[in-house]
Parts: C-alpha cells; structure tokens; sequence
C-alpha cells in the first residue's frame, strides 16, 4: 500500500548521453592526432630513404661513367703501346745491328753503354735487350686488348699483367729520359716524357679499375650475407 504524503524515491535516471559523447570524442581525438603522427613519421622516414636512394643513384652513375671513361682510355693506351712500341721493338730486332744505326732513337743505349764501359758487342746486346723489352710491352698490351673485348661476353679482364708491362714501359721510358736531357735533345726527351705520362696514367686507372671491382664484390658478399642472416631469422624453429 502507498502511504500518502511519503515521498518517492529518485527514479534511476539513465547514463548521460552528453558525458558518453565527449568521451568518444576525446577517444576519437587522440586516435586521430596518433594516425597523424604515425603518418607523418612515415612520409619523414620515406622522404629520408628516397633522399639516399637518389644520392646513392647519383653517385654510382657518376662513378659508372667514370668507370666507362677509364675503361676506354685502359683501350687506347694498350692500343698506343701496341702499334708503337711494337714498331719499334721490330725494327730493332729485325735491324743488322739492332737499331743502333739510328743514333738519334739509341742515345740511352750509348749512354748507358758509357756508363758501364760497354765495347761494341755489349751495346748490340743491350740494344737488342731494349728492342725485346718493347716487343713485349707491345705483345702484353695486345693480349690485354683480346682479353677486353673477351670480357665484354662475361667475366672480368685481369689488368694485372697490364700493369706489370706499363711498370716496364715506365723504366723503359725513365731510362731513355736521362741520356736526352742530358744531351740536351728536347724532341726526345719530350717523346719519352709524354710516353712516360701516358703509361702512368694507364697505371692509375688500372688501379682504380680493381679498387671498383673489390667495392663490388665486397657489397654483393655483404648483400649474400644479410639475406642469409634474413632467412635464418624467418624460419620456423622447431624444438624438441
């Protein structure tokens, strides 16, 4: 029974919808404002790689061309050692007396003969030495050409050999520079200069012909490794 004048009790009002409301939205808010910084840590990561992905395309194509470049002057220098120097190294081989009736190219030959007090037997000798040295500079640089346009096929030329046949160029050419300025030839003695200077261009391209391919192949071993290491860590591992 219901007693009158008794006051009813609160009726259970339900959950406000406005507090419920602001919260979503709060929730919503900072989901939002996450999304965002995760974005935008992700357009500065991506910004970021292509940046050195652009830097390090940059630099291989400038060091490829520049690869390129040395390749075709290696070509030309073997080329220039090749007809010169095999000219020359046949004439004095093939001559009666081994070049020496051409005073003016055989001043080192004279030089260096005065110097070790050489009769004439010796100065044959020593000049058909010098004419075998440059035949071989020559058959070197030939062969090393033959290896190039092998190797355009597949593999990789071996600029080693080169190299020891333009160190020997390089003592050819020192040892007939000294007998001309001292003679005070300048023509011959910019002959063998500018020979000089070509072979030791050729030796520093060379060099840094192998230092690129070393770079290489020490990348591709890195590259080997990193996948293994990759694939070691993304397969299932089973215990006992």
């Amino acid at each position: 029974m219901r007693v009158r004048g008794a006051e009813r009790p609160p009726a259970a009002r339900p959950f406000s919808t406005q507090s419920g409301i602001g919260t979503r939205t709060c929730r919503q808010r900072g989901k939002v404002k996450w999304l965002t910084g995760k974005v935008k840590v992700r357009f500065l990561l991506n910004f970021a790689i292509e940046g050195t992905t652009h830097e390090s395309s940059r630099e291989e194509g400038s060091v490829r061309k520049f690869s390129n470049v040395a390749v075709a002057g290696i070509v030309a220098i073997a080329l220039y050692f090749a007809l010169a120097w095999g000219y020359d190294g046949l004439r004095i081989l093939t001559s009666p007396s081994y070049g020496l009736e051409d005073v003016w190219r055989s001043q080192f030959v004279f030089a260096i003969g005065r110097l070790f007090n050489l009769g004439p037997i010796g100065l044959i000798k020593l000049a058909a030495f010098f004419g075998a040295l440059k035949l071989a500079v020559a058959c070197i640089c030939i062969v090393h050409i033959v290896d190039r346009f092998r190797c355009m096929v597949r593999g990789q030329p071996d600029s080693k050999i080169l190299e020891a046949g333009l160190i020997l160029a390089v003592i050819i050419s020192i040892a007939a520079i000294g007998p001309a300025f001292w003679t005070h030839t300048s023509d011959l003695m910019r002959e063998h200069t500018v020979q000089l200077l070509i072979a030791a261009v050729a030796i520093g391209l060379c060099i840094f012909e192998r230092g690129r391919w070393a770079r290489e192949a020490n990348a591709e071993i890195k590259a080997d490794v990193a996948v293994d290491k990759d694939a070691a860590r993304a397969a299932p591992r089973y215990h006992a």
